[in-house]
C-alpha cells in the first residue's frame, strides 16, 4: 500500500491506488447496504491472505528445489533449506541498519530521518525472527528509542537516584499488579526479572504515580531492552506521548473510549449497533485494549509487531486498531447474541498484528478530518 504523510497531523494516511480496491468499493451498487470502509477492510483481508497463500507456495516450490539440490550435493548446508523470506528479512535488516546509521551523519535532520523510519515501519514491518531473536530485539530497542524520542544518552545516576532509598507508597499496589504480568508467558519469565519489574514501576511511580495497566506497558519494553533502557521508554512513552492515560482518573483513556465508539460508529455502524444492543458500553469491549495498548492480547510477538506501527504512527492508532478489530470479526459478532458470548468471542479471537495493521492503516481515509484531529489530541488534553 502506498503511503504519504499528513502534513498537519504529522501521521500517515493511507490512499486507495490499486484497481481492485476500486472495484471493491464501486461495488457500492450492489451492496448498498454496506458501507465503503467494510467493504475495503475486507478487500485488504483478501488480499493480504491471498499474499500469504502466494508467499507459502511459492516458498514451498523454493524448499523443494533445495532439498533436491540438497540430495544431490551433501555438503550443501542444512541453512540453505530454510524458507525464502530469510533473505527478504535480511535485505529489509540492511534497510534498517543503513537508515539507522544515518542519524550519526549530518546529510538530512533527525526529524526527516524519523519520518523516513516511520514510513518504512508502517510500510514493510520489521523482519521476522529469521533475523535471529536477539538480533531482532536489538534492532526493534533502538527503532522504538528513536520514534519514542527516547534521550541518546541515558541517566543511569538519575535511575539509581529513584530506586536507592528502596520501595515507595505505591509499592504494595505494584507488588499486587506485578505477578499478574504476563501470566503464564514462560518465554517472557525467563527474559524478565519481577524484581526488575519492580523497581522500574517504583521508579516510575516517583514522577507519575502508579495506575492498574502500568505493568503491562513495562513488560514488553522488559522484554526485548535491559531495566536502565526500559524505565527511559516508559517514562517517554508517559510523558510525550500518553500523559492523560496515566492520570490519577485515568481521564485519556476514558476519553480514548468514547472515540472508539464514535469511530466504530462510523466505519461499521451495524456492528456498533448490534453491540450496544447488547452491552451498556462500548467501553467493556475497549478499555483493556486501550489502557493496555493491546498488550492484554497473546501472543506477545504479535504484540510487539503492533507496538512497532502503534509508535510510528501515534499512540492514536490504537483506536483505529481496535475499530478494525471489531470488523475483522464482524460476521462472527454479529452471529452472537449474548453479552457474554460477544466478549468470549473477543478473548479467543487469535491476534493477526500483520492483518490487524494493514485494515486498519487502510481505515485511517474514512475517519474525517475534525475526529481524527480529536483522536491525535486525546492523550493529551
Amino acid at each position: 500500500m502506498d503511503m504519504s504523510l499528513d502534513v498537519e497531523s504529522n501521521s500517515p494516511r493511507a490512499s486507495i491506488t490499486s484497481a481492485h480496491d476500486e472495484m471493491i468499493l464501486s461495488s457500492m451498487a450492489i451492496h448498498h447496504a454496506i458501507p465503503n470502509s467494510v467493504l475495503h477492510l475486507h478487500s485488504i483481508a483478501q488480499q493480504t491472505q491471498l499474499n500469504r497463500i502466494t508467499k507459502l507456495n511459492s516458498a514451498s516450490s523454493d524448499m523443494g528445489d533445495k532439498k533436491e539440490a540438497a540430495v544431490q550435493n551433501e555438503n550443501v548446508s542444512t541453512d540453505s533449506e530454510c524458507c525464502s523470506d530469510a533473505s527478504n528479512d535480511l535485505a529489509l535488516l540492511q534497510d534498517y541498519e543503513k537508515l539507522l546509521s544515518s542519524f550519526f551523519h549530518v546529510d538530512m535532520s533527525n526529524g526527516d530521518k524519523i519520518e523516513e523510519l516511520r514510513k518504512l515501519i508502517l510500510k514493510f514491518g520489521l523482519p521476522s525472527i529469521n533475523i535471529g531473536f536477539e538480533r531482532l530485539c536489538g534492532l526493534r530497542s533502538k527503532i522504538w528509542k528513536l520514534v519514542l524520542g527516547v534521550p541518546y544518552n541515558l541517566n543511569s545516576f538519575e535511575y539509581m537516584g529513584k530506586i536507592k532509598d528502596g520501595p515507595n507508597t505505591f509499592d504494595s499496589k505494584i507488588r499486587d499488579d506485578s505477578f499478574r504480568t504476563f501470566k503464564g508467558d514462560e518465554e517472557f519469565w525467563k527474559r524478565v526479572d519481577e524484581n526488575g519489574l519492580i523497581r522500574v514501576l517504583n521508579a516510575i511511580a516517583v514522577d507519575f504515580g502508579y495506575v492498574q495497566g502500568m505493568n503491562v506497558l513495562l513488560g514488553p519494553f522488559l522484554y526485548i531492552m535491559p531495566e536502565l533502557d526500559s524505565f527511559y521508554c516508559l517514562n517517554t512513552l508517559i510523558s510525550q506521548h500518553c500523559p492523560r492515560y496515566v492520570s490519577k482518573n485515568i481521564d485519556g483513556i476514558h476519553r480514548a473510549c468514547v472515540l472508539f465508539d464514535q469511530c466504530l460508529s462510523l466505519l461499521d455502524p451495524e456492528l456498533h449497533s448490534h453491540i450496544m444492543s447488547k452491552l451498556p458500553s462500548l467501553a467493556v469491549f475497549s478499555m483493556p485494549y486501550i489502557m493496555t495498548l493491546f498488550a492484554n492480547m497473546q501472543p506477545l510477538n504479535e504484540v510487539l509487531k503492533l507496538w512497532d506501527a502503534i509508535f510510528a504512527f501515534g499512540i492514536h492508532f490504537v483506536i483505529i486498531l481496535l475499530s478494525s478489530y471489531l470488523m475483522l470479526m464482524r460476521d462472527m459478532l454479529l452471529a452472537q447474541h449474548r453479552p457474554y458470548s460477544l466478549k468470549c468471542k473477543m478473548a479467543e479471537s487469535p491476534l493477526d498484528s500483520d492483518l490487524l495493521i494493514q485494515c486498519a492503516l487502510g481505515m485511517v481515509q474514512f475517519i474525517p478530518e475534525d475526529l481524527f484531529d480529536e483522536l491525535i489530541k486525546h492523550p493529551f488534553m
